[in-house]
């Protein structure tokens, strides 16, 4: 299950604005849905954010298993620094779009399409982002 969402800055983030500092966090993005679509299917349009406290984080996967905890970063897989998308490939502008036409099937699917690509690739030509490293598993 999961608990309320909150704010998180950083990677992994200091949460705000939440009683629960121990359930992963879920809501729709921007909580436009009812109840903040924390129960809701939201991959077919305006897509889940979730909120990952750090009191909460998993040692192993053990720990995950037996529930002691309720998150674990399995590998991080790529990190792009955030201009990259907004000022190489005009995200604000994807997402000033799905702000502007809400509602299936086509809400923010643009930004989205603009998100995956950054991820996909690493030549700015196909939507690219270059990956800006990191570690594969990150240290308590």
């Amino acid at each position: 299950s999961f608990g309320e969402y909150a704010l998180c800055n950083g990677y992994p983030g200091v949460c705000t604005q939440s009683r629960d500092n121990f359930h992963v966090g879920r809501e729709a993005s921007y909580g436009g849905k009812d109840l903040r679509g924390q129960c809701s299917d939201n991959s077919q349009d305006i897509g889940t954010w979730f909120s990952l406290p750090a009191a909460s984080r998993c040692k192993s996967r053990a720990d995950l298993d037996e529930g002691r905890c309720t998150w674990f970063i399995e590998e991080r897989v790529k990190t792009i620094n955030l201009t990259c998308p907004f000022q190489t490939h005009d995200m604000i502008g994807a997402c000033n779009d799905g702000m502007a036409h809400p509602g299936p099937p086509n809400t923010f699917s643009r930004a989205r399409a603009i998100y995956a690509a950054a991820f996909a690739s690493v030549d700015p030509a196909e939507g690219g982002c270059p990956d800006v490293g990191g570690p594969t598993h990150l240290p308590f």
